[in-house]
């Protein structure tokens, strides 16, 4: 290898590593240790067993701090990388070094018993594709999932399925270095429409959840006290436009208009049972 690799934490790199073998694997630039004669670049990797390990490379003292050439490090190629952005492997190295938290469309494992959920269920975090969660998420077990483009071309995950959380702490959910496959389901071409929903299947990191943050068997609160049971609503809703809906352009400008009128604030909602609230968060139509 003959790449300059920046010394940046995060930089992604590709290490020739000692794994049952010589292997080239991914990696994640940690950082540089400074010392008087001589430097070492600190570089995250992932090995073929799914274990991470911490690579130290020495360079010379007179090596730049920005970037450095080392005959084990080097920069993927454009293939290499998008397979390893495809199988997870990138996030599973930011995870692992503290440098991503759970985020939207990554999935969720049941540690124990919950509801009508059993351990060992996989859930689906909504939210968007590559942006922190704002300290809870939204999981819903069981899922059918949309994962595609929203509006503002950022790609965007909602779930309909249950049971499922309306808002969970993070500090719920932790890593397990693992990735998985997660089925779902996308517009045909990206234009909505009956009959062009076409499934789909992608592999994202895999958090485990215990409610609560600890082992609980019983899901059943004691009398008296608050429910925290939550539900994904499926709702069908009729629009009556002068447009052509027929046309999927005018009818995705249509949908885009109904859904910004939709996300409003949380709705509380007030019943013989005691106060409950409810999020509206529509993102997908079908004519």
């Amino acid at each position: 290898m003959n790449d300059l690799v920046p010394t940046t934490t995060g930089t992604r790199v590709s290490a020739l590593v000692f794994d049952t073998g010589t292997a080239l694997v991914p990696g994640i630039v940690l950082g540089l240790t400074p010392g008087s004669r001589r430097r070492q670049l600190n570089v995250l990797v992932r090995l073929g067993t799914g274990r991470f390990r911490t690579e130290e490379y020495l360079v010379p003292a007179t090596a730049s701090t920005r970037s450095i050439r080392h005959d084990y490090v080097g920069l993927p190629g454009t293939r290499l990388r998008q397979e390893w952005t495809d199988l997870a492997l990138w996030d599973l190295l930011d995870i692992e070094a503290g440098l991503r938290g759970p985020q939207g469309g990554d999935a969720v494992r049941l540690t124990t018993p919950w509801y009508e959920a059993d351990a060992g269920d996989i859930g689906v975090l909504d939210g968007f594709v590559g942006q922190p969660l704002p300290g809870a998420g939204s999981i819903t077990l069981r899922p059918s999932a949309f994962r595609g483009p929203s509006h503002d071309g950022r790609i965007v995950v909602r779930a309909s399925g249950g049971p499922g959380s309306i808002s969970t702490p993070l500090g719920e959910l932790t890593k397990t270095g693992e990735a998985t496959q997660l089925p779902v389901w996308q517009w045909r071409d990206g234009i909505p429409g009956r009959g062009r929903a076409q499934p789909a299947t992608v592999t994202v990191p895999l958090w485990d959840w215990t409610p609560g943050g600890s082992a609980v068997t019983d899901p059943t609160p004691p009398a008296g006290a608050r429910s925290r049971r939550g539900y994904t609503l499926t709702a069908h809703i009729t629009v009556d436009a002068d447009a052509d809906l027929r046309d999927p352009i005018t009818r995705a400008v249509v949908f885009t208009a109904l859904v910004d009128q939709l996300r409003a604030a949380p709705l509380v909602l007030d019943t013989p049972h005691g106060p409950a609230t409810a999020v509206v968060g529509l993102v997908t139509g079908v004519s």
